[in-house]
């Protein structure tokens, strides 16, 4: 989902909103392998090809996390991305679109986005 479409989101939760209530700002449902898949797509690199077994991956995000704490500089593997990346967190924006008239956009063209600025800014 794209950041554009989180702020219009707010915007409209605060002009057409009940007070009190809540509403899931949130678009298509994935999963991280699909997103990684669409993301090779989008950028013209190949997908990853090797999935890390959750325990090395969680001893990774362990090690790298309390390196990062007694260092100051960002983990190769955070400890909570980790064990974010094992859970399915589907969840359904169907309140706020009919509450508050939330259309996001395609999570392709935030995905597009989001590759095209990391590009821009050099990162690999």
């Amino acid at each position: 989902m794209d950041v554009c479409d989180t702020a219009v989101g707010h915007l409209l939760a605060a002009e057409r909103g009940t007070p009190g209530e809540r509403y899931i700002l949130g678009c298509e449902n994935i999963t991280l392998k699909e997103i990684l898949h669409r993301l090779a797509q989008i950028a013209g690199k190949p997908a990853p090809k090797t999935q890390v077994p959750y325990a090395l991956a969680y001893a990774a995000g362990l090690v790298t996390t309390g390196w990062a704490n007694l260092t100051g500089k960002e983990p190769l593997a955070p400890l909570e991305g980790v064990k974010m990346a094992r859970k399915k967190m589907f969840v359904t924006s169907a309140k706020a679109k009919r509450e508050l008239s939330y259309a996001p956009g395609p999570v392709d063209v935030a995905l597009r986005r989001a590759v095209d600025w990391f590009t821009a800014n050099r990162y690999r």
